[in-house]
């Protein structure tokens, strides 16, 4: 077996403009995209550092919770306010990319089998765009259950898993909502922090107080 060794960047040793990471994402050249807590949006091309923040950029703050980078190679950057996509260079708002209403408060963008974004909203509820539109899915306008998601995933079903603040899971498969807790579920702790499905279909839910818990209909699969 071979051992290769890390190193640590930090604010210290480093042009890395802070400690606080929120999300890195690395692009088809190997690039990666980081996401700070107040340092605005990073890349990385495994020499230089170039910060991008609100200063000398479309970022509307400089708090970047979420960073994903889609089958385009475009970069998705969530901040609480708008989200900003990177397109070969070119920045826009995601509202630019497709004139559609997005929401707002992201706190994870994730994408699917089917190359479907998918957006998780603190203090909303969720959206997904299909590469020509965007839809959201609030208390107002959809039978969601509950609102206020810290992270999103979707299985090799295209099933929609959604970890929520203190309130458990939301399970959405196109059409029809469930919503998993400590209550109705062997979930430990209602508050699930970060959702993730693996090359098995198994779903990983990261929660607070309790232990990492891991779900496959199917029967768990884990080598």
């Amino acid at each position: 077996m071979t051992v290769t060794t890390g190193k640590i960047y930090d604010s210290k040793n480093s042009e890395l403009p802070a400690d606080a990471i929120y999300s890195i994402s690395v692009d088809s050249k190997n690039i990666l995209w980081i996401g700070t807590s107040y340092k605005g949006l990073v890349k990385f091309d495994r020499k230089n550092f170039i910060v991008y923040n609100k200063s000398i950029s479309i970022l509307p703050v400089n708090k970047v919770t979420s960073v994903y980078v889609d089958k385009h190679d475009r970069i998705w950057a969530g901040t609480p306010e708008e989200t900003v996509v990177i397109d070969n260079d070119k920045w826009m708002t995601a509202a630019e990319l497709d004139r559609s209403n997005y929401d707002t408060g992201i706190y994870q963008i994730n994408g699917d089998r089917l190359g479907r974004i998918l957006f998780a909203y603190k203090f909303g509820g969720f959206g997904i765009y299909d590469g020509k539109k965007y839809s959201s899915y609030t208390l107002e306008n959809s039978q969601i259950p509950i609102k206020g998601f810290y992270s999103v995933t979707a299985d090799s079903n295209n099933i929609i898993w959604l970890g929520s603040f203190e309130q458990g899971v939301v399970k959405f498969n196109g059409k029809d909502w469930d919503w998993l807790n400590k209550s109705n579920s062997e979930l430990k702790d209602d508050l699930v922090f970060y959702v993730f499905t693996d090359a098995n279909n198994n779903k990983w839910f990261c929660t607070y107080f309790a232990v990492l818990f891991v779900y496959n209909e199917d029967g768990i699969k884990l080598k």
